[in-house]
């Protein structure tokens, strides 16, 4: 089944959008993104039931803040919004104060409400969480969210009108979780899940006896994980050595009596340290394959779009690099230094490239499946288009038609008319912006990063601006600047008429 736009509204179906967003979730630890490892079959399934978008880019990379793209419908990225505003500042109503003023409900609920715009919504509200070896496998953070989103489906909807039609009104609910946080430390359950994968990663005839020690080690003493994991003992190296016993939603791991030396090789540490993170993906996806199955299982026609902000690398060195990349390298001649500058840059795929994927069910309509893969470049400012035509296509009169005219000719394009094909080159451009003052620009063929000092100074040799092939390159390995100086050009054009397009 193609997706064109929403259909007629039929008695007393509903139209709603769902949406559950991340701040971190990786697009390479996916079943549905090639991961052939981590067990996502909630990610597989909402694959196959909708579209998933191989080329959705964070734009600006780190923890989502009011001002995201996704509240505003505007870019972050030197957008008119800018860096210290958030969705609701200025005149101008944007797309979720738009939707309010039509009467459609608008609900958020988050992990963690704290910095995100609140005043937008109907409604708001945090559901907290523990976390840790020793919570509860029920009770972190995004199994109360995903708890929370399925009572609210299931009716638990409070309203603050009183007109006799709140019932058949479109409805937005906005699920936002931290996704895998940093350090992240996931029940025992999880912690462990991919562990006995040591035994393939460690190399040489020792390898079984390392990967069984320290499996043994870490079933017997589970406070060994802050020695395991580097996110989480550079935090504990930067406190000090107060207790934070009093935060009651969280569970204090007391500090093991192993010595840093029992786990003598980095290496091994990065890779446990990557385990335990997909654990926490597998943690993720099984809530997700709750709320999957309550939307499957509803008579009311819904949208569900899932997507994240950020990506993560584990400090890919060339000792974790595949072989031919990591001979390269070392034929290269290129210092570990830089090495690591180059492989952890926080434009690089694994950090920006993120889940996109969308999926629209309707059982009376036959809920057909429609698994399919796009194409088109895209960014977290199209969500908001695409959800705001979503939820207005059929529920305005014809003023609200003649809005959907103008936005089908616009610049900024639903996704929904990529998935029908009417639009299937998305987006000519991606742009980036690092948290370190990295700016970035990409097509469907090259990768650009540079500085804002390097963009004001053109003319400059010495002038920091690295090219990159795309997609082969995902680490931003091998710079190729110097061969490819038209493409360097018309790049940096257009990202200069972006910066000043502010």
């Amino acid at each position: 089944m193609i997706l064109v736009a929403p259909r007629k509204l039929a008695g007393k179906q509903i139209l709603k959008a769902v949406v559950l967003t991340f701040d971190r979730m990786p697009a390479h630890l996916l079943g549905c993104y090639g991961n052939e490892w981590t067990e996502t079959p909630g990610f597989d399934r909402l694959a196959a039931l909708g579209s998933v978008f191989d080329r959705h880019f964070a734009e600006v990379p780190g923890p989502v803040g009011p001002n995201h793209s996704w509240w505003t419908g505007q870019f972050e990225f030197f957008g008119e919004n800018g860096s210290g505003r958030s969705a609701s500042d200025g005149d101008a109503q944007n797309w979720i104060q738009r939707l309010t003023a039509q009467g459609i409900q608008c609900r958020l609920v988050a992990e963690d409400s704290e910095g995100l715009p609140n005043e937008l919504f109907s409604a708001s509200e945090a559901v907290g969480g523990e976390v840790g070896l020793g919570a509860e496998h029920d009770e972190v953070p995004i199994a109360r969210l995903i708890r929370r989103g399925i009572e609210i489906l299931s009716g638990d909807l409070s309203t603050d009108s009183s007109s006799s039609d709140d019932n058949s009104r479109p409805e937005l609910l906005w699920l936002h979780s931290r996704g895998v946080p940093s350090p992240w430390l996931p029940p025992r359950l999880f912690a462990e899940l991919y562990l006995d994968e040591l035994e393939e990663i460690v190399d040489g005839e020792s390898g079984s006896e390392i990967a069984g020690n320290l499996v043994s080690q870490f079933e017997h003493d589970p406070d060994l994980v802050r020695l395991l994991l580097s996110d989480w003992r550079r935090d504990v190296e930067s406190e000090d050595d107060s207790d934070d016993s009093s935060d009651s939603s969280k569970t204090a791991v007391p500090v093991s009596d192993a010595e840093p030396d029992e786990i003598d090789s980095p290496e091994i540490e990065r890779q446990i340290s990557r385990l335990v993170f997909a654990g926490y993906v597998s943690m993720i996806d099984r809530w997700l394959l709750k709320l999957l199955e309550t939307i499957e299982s509803s008579d009311e026609q819904i949208l569900l779009v899932v997507s994240a902000n950020q990506g993560h690398s584990f400090g890919e060195t060339a000792d974790l690099l595949p072989d031919a990349v990591a001979q390269s390298i070392r034929l290269s001649g290129e210092a570990d230094a830089a090495l690591h500058t180059q492989l952890t840059g926080s434009l690089n795929d694994t950090e920006v490239r993120t889940p996109l994927l969308i999926a629209e069910f309707s059982n009376p309509s036959g809920g057909q499946a429609f698994g399919s893969r796009q194409a088109a470049l895209v960014q977290p400012v199209d969500v908001a288009v695409t959800l705001e035509h979503w939820l207005t296509a059929h529920w305005l009169t014809d003023a609200g038609d003649q809005n959907s005219a103008e936005r089908e000719n616009s610049t900024d394009q639903s996704l929904l008319a990529a998935i029908s094909g009417t639009t299937p080159a998305g987006r000519e451009v991606a742009f980036h912006l690092g948290p370190d003052g990295q700016l970035g620009i990409r097509n469907r063929h090259w990768a650009l990063a540079t500085s804002v000092e390097a963009l004001n100074e053109p003319d400059n040799a010495d002038a920091d601006v690295r090219l990159f092939a795309k997609p082969d390159d995902q680490w931003d390995v091998h710079d190729v600047s110097s061969q490819y100086t038209g493409e360097v050009k018309a790049l940096l054009d257009q990202l200069q008429a972006r910066c000043d397009s502010r």
